[in-house]
This record gives C-alpha cells, structure tokens and sequence, in this order.
C-alpha cells in the first residue's frame, strides 16, 4: 500500500505561512532593538528632552557645556543636570527652568530635578519664595497659566554713601528678574508683567525676556 507524503507531513502551504509570520515577528522585533540601541537605551522623548534642556540652558546662561541626563525613577524619570553658569548666575533658577521646558514634553513622566553647580541664593530664603509666588502669580494672571516663567534673583549691592562711608559699607537688595517665554506676547503685556515687580524690601534691578528656543 502506498503512503500518502501529503497526509504524514501536512499541507506544505501552512509550514510556509508559520515562517512568514516568525520571519515579520523577528524583523519587527531586530528593528526595535536597533532603535533602542540607537538612542543609547533610552526611548526618543527621553532624549528630545534632554537635547531641549541643553539647548536651553545654553541659551539661558549664554554658557556651552551644560550637561542633563535623564535616569529611570520610579514612574518615570528622574533629571541629572550639571549646570555651566556665570559668577553672577543663581543656582535656583535652574529647576524651575528645567520643569517649564520640560512641560512641553508631556510624553516623560518627570519625577525630579537634581541640580549640580557651583552658585546658590542666599539671605531670607523664605522671603524670596514669597516674592517668587507672587510675581509668578501676576504673570499667570496676565499671560495666563504656563505661558511665562518669572525668574528672581535677590543680590545684595553696596548702597552708595552720600557722605564719608563708616566702617562697615551698608549693603542693599536688588531685584533682578527674568521673564521666560514660550512665545512673545504683545508688548503691551511684557511691560505689564515688569510693573509688577515692586517690593518693600528690594531695590528694583535690570529685567531680562528670554523666549524659549525651539525644541
């Protein structure tokens, strides 16, 4: 009795159609991990990010190498940023910057910011976080939620002697403030924004514009 080939071993057409799919599953799979390869591990927002806030930076304190690296966090991602900044820069103006640029990557999750440099912000800290709210307030009032980031700086300046200085040369506070944008409102608007820069306690100082580089 003959034996049928075709009945022991199957239709050859189904063995051809189980290759194809493992053949589209492996190339599907091969072009995943060239991409994840090819942006060092992590995913494409994670790094459009990170070249953003670089650029940014670079752009803010007009200073090259700065450094951000964005690590795995739990839920997310965690931002590692070593800062390139002027003698006169301030080391807390950095982590409200990163989160304002970061805002237009909604795609990463952003845990934290952790900011290395040699600058900081001192005197009354608490009362410069008051200031802080309240110019950030008037600018979401006039420009309107996440539109404008207001940046301060408090730097103490030797008041000028009308007549012989004593001893010890009194010292006064100036406000120094940067406006950051996402995109130029009407002018009328900026200067609305800067009239109400106005303390009991410091001197008013120089007020910078600065507008968000493309990403």
């Amino acid at each position: 009795m003959g034996i049928s080939h075709g009945t022991l071993l199957g239709p050859p057409g189904g063995a051809v159609k189980k290759n194809l799919f493992a053949l589209a599953a492996l190339l599907v799979l091969v072009a995943v991990a060239a991409r994840f390869i090819r942006h060092g591990g992590r995913n494409a927002e994670w790094v459009a990010l990170e070249n953003d806030m670089v650029a940014s930076l670079e752009a803010l304190w007009e200073q090259p190498g700065q450094k951000v690296e964005l690590m795995e966090s739990e839920g997310g991602a965690r931002v590692l940023a070593t800062v390139a900044m002027p003698p006169q820069g301030d080391l807390t103006w950095n982590e409200p910057f990163l989160r304002f640029v970061a805002a237009r990557h909604p795609a990463v999750s952003l845990q934290a910011i952790e900011i290395r440099g040699p600058f900081g912000m001192e005197g009354d800290l608490a009362h410069h976080e008051r200031v802080r709210r309240q110019q950030q307030a008037w600018v979401d009032r006039l420009l309107g939620p996440g539109k404008g980031l207001m940046l301060l700086q408090f730097r103490e300046v030797v008041a000028q002697q009308q007549l012989a200085p004593p001893a010890a040369s009194p010292t006064t506070t100036q406000l120094f403030a940067c406006l950051v944008l996402l995109a130029e409102p009407p002018r009328g608007q900026l200067t609305q924004v800067f009239q109400g820069l106005n303390t009991a306690q410091e001197q008013r100082g120089e007020h910078r514009v600065f507008k968000l580089p493309t990403p």
